[in-house]
This record gives structure tokens, sequence and C-alpha cells, in this order.
């Protein structure tokens, strides 16, 4: 006589849990990429749970119950209810930071869990040429061509990218050329050069960009300039 055979049904509902991020630094207007996390900055994680409950309903996610850890500690008072979102600042020492968030549903019965690990990155600052009849010619950025000055003047206009700023504001810029400064305002972020005797040669044209209020927020960047 065979013994009697036990079923035991498990239905298994994978759950998925995405986090994005959202930082608070400046990308150029029609720039088509995000804002870097970069180092002071702050960064928005949000996590965007794909769950379903075991009959296959959908779970709303401001119905969930959210955990978030960081660097391996719970942030208790940033978890709770509906708490899709957690705010970071990037400190001083800067470094990798861990982001974990485990989603659950009121009764516990359905759970997910994302995971992201996130670097800051180094601010860059790109030199364009503003044009009078076409504007900032954005098409080519002067550090990666042999540029060679075909009038008797140009301005060179410059745009930074994933510094810790509203619209590009507060940030200072220190021109130099062959190692000389320019004399321009410091919140000036263009300046016009001129070849006034008619001399052939080349010059090194550089640009300090700072943030004041974020330390470690800097960056430059060379182009020659051929004349």
């Amino acid at each position: 006589v065979g013994q009697p055979s036990i079923v035991k049904k498990v239905t298994i509902a994978p759950q998925e849990v995405a986090i994005i991020y959202e930082a608070d630094s400046y990308i150029p207007p029609f720039y088509k990429g995000k804002g870097l996390f970069n180092q002071e900055g702050t960064v928005r994680f949000v996590a965007l749970p794909n769950m379903t409950a075991a009959n296959g309903t959908r779970l709303n996610p401001n119905n969930l119950i959210y955990k978030w850890i960081i660097n391996d500690t719970v942030q208790g008072s940033m978890s709770g209810y509906g708490r899709n979102s957690f705010v970071y600042k990037s400190g001083i020492l800067g470094g990798k930071v861990k982001v974990e968030v485990e989603v659950s549903s009121t009764d516990g019965k359905t759970k997910g869990r994302g995971l992201m690990i996130s670097s800051p990155q180094d601010s860059e600052v790109l030199i364009y040429e503003k044009n009078p009849l076409f504007g900032i010619l954005y098409n080519k950025e002067l550090s990666y061509t042999d540029f060679r000055l075909q009038d008797k003047e140009i301005t060179l206009k410059t745009e930074p990218f994933s510094l810790s700023t509203t619209n590009g504001s507060g940030l200072t810029y220190r021109w130099s050329i062959n190692g000389g400064a320019i004399p321009v305002p410091e919140n000036q972020n263009y300046v016009t050069l001129r070849n006034s005797t008619g001399q052939q040669g080349t010059s090194l044209i550089n640009v300090l960009v700072n943030n004041p209020t974020h330390i470690l927020q800097r960056t430059s960047k060379s182009i020659p300039i051929n004349f």
C-alpha cells in the first residue's frame, strides 16, 4: 500500500522595487541628461515599487510602508507609511552611499526590496563660442577641437555641469590667459578676447569655476586658441 501524498501549493509573486535619484545639481537649459549626484550635494532618492498582492491586485505605492536603510543604518525618522522618498546630503568626505529600501504592504504579507549604490561625481565646465549672429554654438565644445581664431575677436561662454546651484547663479569664474588673470567680474561666465596686434601664435585660456557655498565643488577647463 503506497503512502498518501501531500500536495502543498505555493504561489510566488516576484516584487520589484526600483530606486531613482534627483540631484540638486545644475545642468544647462535644453540638456537632455540629468544633473549628477556631486560632492556636498543634496540628492533625493525615490522608491518606485511595482508590487502585487497574492490575488494579483497591484498595490498602490502610496499605501505601502517604506523602511530606508542608508549605509546599513535604518533611518527610522524618514521611514514609514507612504514615505517613498529619502533626502540625503553628501558630506565633505564624500564616498559611496549604499541606499536600501524595504517596502511592505500594511498587512505584512507582501514585501519587496530595492538597492542602489551611488558615488558623488566630479563637476565639469565646458566652453563654447558665443557667436554674434548665431548665439552660443552648442554643437562644438572648444576643448575637444583644434580651434583657430578666424576673426579679430571671440567671446567664450562657459556652461557648468553638476554644481549645486539654482539656474547657475552664485558661482564665481576666474579667467586667465597664459597664466595671467583676465580682469573681468567674478560672476561673469563669459569673456571676450581680441587680437588687436595681428600677431600669430597660440594662447592658453583657462577658466576656474567655484561654488562659494560648497568648498569641494570647483572645476576648471583650459583650451588653446590658435590665432
